[in-house]
């Protein structure tokens, strides 16, 4: 591996050490020093961000109609990944420097944090890229990159390593593509390309376990692209930009799997292949718009939220928004308007909900497509550009016509929101008599059926749920009574996407683990876009979910992850919900546990000394011995446990919502119908 560049140090030769330790970063090497800067979190996410870059400039070619073909290969064997158009390659051309020096245009694209041809709209009247950093910060972050260009019909050749250029200064003449990325191409010569660009990632630079100014551990964490992510970036580009060809190849321990994405159709094939795959209803006809800056394929649908309106800003995900959504949402808003009901003796329209309600099963795709947009940050997730006008005035009509031939969409969603807002009334209800009931009893007391401990601080104590009545006894005698406690599940919460937070908040499980846990109500505003409560204070350190080893267990305990979701989320962000990962067959042996998910496993693990007869199968926990359920979820020597975090990722949270929404697409991946 190639030695990073030294910065130069600049001393001041007084001795204060008022600058001792001040660093000029020449080059890249600024980026390799500060990486989030410019490419999001170290680990998965940085590496995904390192494929976007120049799958961003390909999408731009294709923008300007230079371009019909994007192609994306990930090799995890060989941690190689290269992405290939068949556009014109990258200029060649020279261009004159301050200093009076010359250096060609591709040089400059991969080693100068601004350089570029998105400053202006000459070259490309729309892009997803702007600071012209893209692509020169994946240099800095890799240990090796490669570019081919096939500028005006010749192939030139430039090589870069921890981002100093190695193959000279200036592209040079080759024959082809060298022989280990040629291979991975579908298309088997080089002259069918345009750029094709090929890196390795510097885990020293870009692994989660980078830690500044020390060495990379051995056992760190590997940083590559996740597939599912990339995959359904990838694909819904596709969808968006009819005509566009999208190739995604994946290696992995030898085996390679070959992916296509297009959309032969048109935009009314976005919202039909979403609402198919997640077997959803819909009201009404799909909302189809198209013009220079926008492009929108949505249909409203029975589904109970808003997670499928996708937003995008030149095909680039917004997963946070952004004023584009702003000026969406007051054009929808307005367009509605008519068909509001109108208060009693005072002839104006009636507003029972916020406009954000609207968007209730809002489904599909909404991208705006502008020249030098600006984001909140450089991974471009939230749009700071104010747009909101110039996507009303462009968006509004079109809603105020659409209404006018699909009524009953308007009135539908209208009396969706109505109702939203009556929910956020009905919650407040609860939380007051909630609070009232609380209030009566001093405000100390704890459920009867919690078995408590009471010798150890807050933050040490575990609360751990147990499914069914019967399990108290055997949990009791199996926990460690100085920072365990125990909650017995007798039913199931109610899930907390599909039914209101006011029902959610009525149920007894739920009140149950509120008050166990130490929740404090007053910290939750019900009138907030999104109301939660408050994780500091809590009597509680971590919380423990221990279900019957089955179907049944699995969808009680996503349940409850579902209430923390919706009411407790920090508890996820701070790492503090574990499920005990409980084996369904159990046998204890000579004080040691074995166990596996079917006999057959649990018997291979278990010493052969061990007769068959006392493998018991855990149809229950109150059926199994204390000292077995004590190694299954109360030794923390024994028992295995998994951390559940699902805001590790926007895809993880979509995945884990889609699991407790019932999603069919999540049902099939549970499944295993689905990769």
């Amino acid at each position: 591996m190639a030695k990073a560049p030294k910065a130069a140090k600049v001393k001041k030769k007084t001795g204060d050490g008022s600058q001792e330790g001040f660093v000029i970063h020449e080059g890249l090497s600024g980026i390799r020093e500060n990486p989030g800067m410019y490419m999001g979190q170290r680990g998965e996410d940085m590496a995904y961000r390192a494929v976007k870059e120049p799958v961003d400039n390909d999408y731009d070619e294709y923008i300007a109609g230079r371009n019909k073909l994007i192609e994306v290969v990930i090799d995890y064997d060989n941690d190689l990944n290269i992405v290939a158009d068949q556009a014109g390659g990258i200029p060649t051309d020279f261009k004159k420097l301050k200093d009076g020096t010359k250096e060609t245009i591709m040089t400059a694209a991969f080693s100068r944090v601004h350089a570029g041809g998105k400053f202006n709209d000459q070259a490309y009247k729309t892009s997803a890229g702007t600071h012209g950093v893209g692509v020169a910060a994946l240099n800095a972050i890799s240990s090796q990159l490669r570019v081919w260009s096939m500028y005006k019909g010749g192939c030139v050749y430039q090589m870069w390593q921890c981002g100093e250029v190695k193959s000279g200064k200036d592209p040079k003449k080759v024959k082809t593509i060298d022989k280990d990325v040629m291979s991975l191409l579908r298309d088997k010569k080089h002259s069918k390309y345009g750029t094709v660009v090929a890196w390795t990632l510097d885990q020293t630079v870009v692994s989660a376990d980078v830690m500044r100014g020390k060495k990379l551990p051995k056992n760190y964490r590997h940083a590559a692209p996740n597939p599912a992510q990339l995959g359904e970036w990838l694909r819904n580009m596709s969808m968006l930009n009819p005509g566009l060809e999208i190739r995604l190849t994946l290696i992995k321990k030898g085996k390679r799997k070959e992916f296509t994405f297009h959309n032969k159709k048109d935009l009314n094939f976005v919202v039909k292949t979403m609402c198919e795959e997640r077997e959803l209803g819909t009201v009404g006809k799909p909302f189809i718009f198209k013009s220079d800056n926008i492009t929108a394929a949505l249909v409203w649908t029975d589904h109970a939220d808003t997670d499928n309106f996708l937003t995008f800003v030149n095909t680039s995900p917004t997963v946070d928004g952004g004023w584009h959504v702003v000026g969406f949402r007051d054009a929808l808003f307005d367009a509605i308007k008519p068909f509001m009901k109108e208060s009693k003796g005072k002839g104006k329209k009636k507003q029972n909900f916020k406009q954000e309600d609207l968007l209730i099963g809002l489904t599909g795709m909404f991208d705006w497509r502008m020249h030098g947009a600006q984001y909140t940050s450089q991974v471009k997730d939230k749009l700071a550009s104010r747009v909101e006008k110039d996507v009303y005035a462009e968006l509004n009509k079109a809603f105020v016509d659409y209404f006018k031939t699909n009524k009953k969409v308007a009135t539908t969603i209208i009396k969706r929101a109505e109702a939203m807002n009556k929910g956020r009334e009905e919650l407040s209800a609860v939380v007051k008599s909630m609070a009232d009931t609380k209030k009566k009893l001093k405000g100390n007391a704890l459920p009867a059926d919690l078995i408590t401990a009471n010798k150890c601080k807050p933050h040490e104590r575990e609360l751990i749920v147990v499914e069914g009545d019967s399990a108290g006894g055997t949990a009791q005698d199996a926990r460690n009574p100085d920072y365990q406690e125990v909650m017995l599940a007798g039913g199931k919460p109610l899930n907390g996407l599909k039914a209101s937070l006011a029902d959610v908040l009525k149920h007894k499980e739920v009140q149950g683990l509120l008050v166990s846990m130490g929740a404090d109500l007053k910290s939750l505003d019900p009138k907030a876009d999104a109301p939660i409560l408050s994780t500091k204070n809590l009597r509680i350190g971590n919380l423990l979910l221990l279900m019957d080893a089955d179907a049944d267990g699995f969808h009680i305990a996503t349940l409850f992850l579902g209430v923390i979701y919706r009411l407790l989320p920090d508890m996820f962000r701070e790492g503090r919900v574990w499920i005990v990962d409980a084996p369904l067959y159990n046998v204890v042996h000579k004080g040691k546990h074995y166990g596996g998910m079917t006999f057959e496993e649990c018997r291979a693990l278990a010493p052969s000394s061990v007769k068959d007869k006392d493998i018991v199968r855990a149809k229950g926990w109150g059926e199994v011995e204390p000292d077995v359920l004590e190694a299954i979820a109360f030794d923390p020597k024994t028992r295995r446990v998994i951390r559940v975090n699902p805001f590790e990722s926007v895809e993880q949270e979509r995945f884990f919502r889609g699991v407790l929404a019932e999603d069919a697409v999540h049902r099939r991946r549970l499944l295993g119908l689905e990769s």
